[in-house]
């Protein structure tokens, strides 16, 4: 008696799943770059910095302290700062005010280092008071530019784009 079996045998199976694995992994490999990987990662980075600054200055809670971000477009670097009010015009840019960020090694972050370009804001500044409120410009309590619009900063990458956008009044970043 013959008995005739029908199926794959385990070595088949295998050879199949393993095919199948190069094809994938070729195929995703090829749709996204690193150049996609670096910009999605900058814009997070920087979005959660953004949210650092603006969650430093409301656990401060010091009326007499503001704390910013200044960007520098020519060298797409960004550092942490605070600043006494009134604010000096130079503040921002003296070392002794500056702040690490968590997790990096110096006080200038740089999107460069990724290949990434920031544009951002025409002042080239972000302030945060003590209630997390988002401006442009300020000086004191009085004189100040709070934002009547919401706030874009783009960054883009081989031709990519992506973008930080802060909304007036409450200051959320998405």
């Amino acid at each position: 008696m013959h008995h005739s079996q029908h199926g794959f045998t385990l070595v088949e199976i295998t050879v199949v799943l393993v095919l199948m694995a190069i094809i994938t992994a070729y195929v995703i490999g090829r749709s996204v770059s690193t150049v996609q990987v670096d910009l999605v990662g900058q814009t997070d980075r920087i979005r959660n910095q953004i949210r650092y600054a603006q969650a430093t200055a409301m656990k401060r809670g010091d009326a007499n302290e503001i704390w910013g971000i200044k960007f520098d477009p020519g060298t797409d670097q960004y550092w942490l700062f605070f600043a006494s009010i009134p604010v000096d015009a130079g503040e921002p840019d003296l070392a002794a005010q500056q702040v690490i960020f968590p997790g990096e090694q110096n006080k200038k972050a740089s999107a460069a280092d990724f290949g990434v370009d920031i544009q951002p804001l025409a002042s080239n500044l972000l302030f945060f008071d003590r209630f997390g409120k988002p401006y442009t410009q300020y000086t004191d309590a009085t004189t100040n530019d709070d934002l009547d619009n919401p706030l874009i900063i783009t960054l883009s990458a081989s031709g990519q784009n992506r973008t930080i956008t802060m909304t007036p009044e409450t200051g959320l970043v998405q």
